[in-house]
């Protein structure tokens, strides 16, 4: 077993505790799906991170998500940050094949979808599994901070000359 990493302001995790211990109760963020204070959002990504290692998800992994905007979107992002894996969120408004193409190259460990869009997530998957997105909120537990400040942690895909969306990667940084 690895030693846990001293938490830093460089990673996203450790920002995001900064943030919250510095400004508690001001608010972070609302949509949809709820509203946080700062608190509330460092306590959400703690419990989502928990919740992403209880599914297998580690460090270098994927996790796509197939939804519209939401609290629950960011939250994901940042729990995966927080353990070392990447955040692959998909344009909802892709078709089916193309969602489907974009998933056997990012090859997630899990995929993430809102009530909106769990049967094309179901359809879409192939032996991907794929986890409600209300569980991302709903989430308690926490997982250590693993992120490295230079590993990537977002895997966005934009569209390309030749039509094929292509995978971007962004750091912590």
């Amino acid at each position: 077993m690895r030693p846990a990493r001293r938490m830093t302001t460089e990673t996203l995790a450790g920002r995001l505790e900064a943030v919250a211990a510095a400004r508690g109760a001001a608010p972070a963020l609302a949509g949809p799906d709820a509203a946080l204070d700062h608190a509330g959002l460092a306590r959400a990504v703690r419990g989502a991170a928990g919740w992403l290692v209880s599914r297998g998800v580690g460090p270098g992994d994927r996790v796509a998500w197939l939804g519209f905007n939401a609290v629950a979107q960011v939250v994901l992002v940042l729990a995966a940050a927080r353990i070392g894996a990447m955040a692959a969120p998909l344009n909802w408004r892709l078709e089916a094949p193309e969602l489907a193409a974009i998933l056997a190259d990012a090859a997630p460990a899990l995929l993430v979808a809102d009530a909106a869009h769990a049967e094309v997530a179901r359809r879409v998957a192939g032996g991907t599994p794929v986890a409600p997105a209300g569980e991302v909120l709903a989430a308690e537990g926490e997982a250590p901070a693993a992120g490295d400040p230079a590993a990537p942690c977002l895997l966005v895909y934009t569209s390309g000359a030749t039509g094929r969306p292509k995978g971007a990667l962004l750091s912590q940084r």
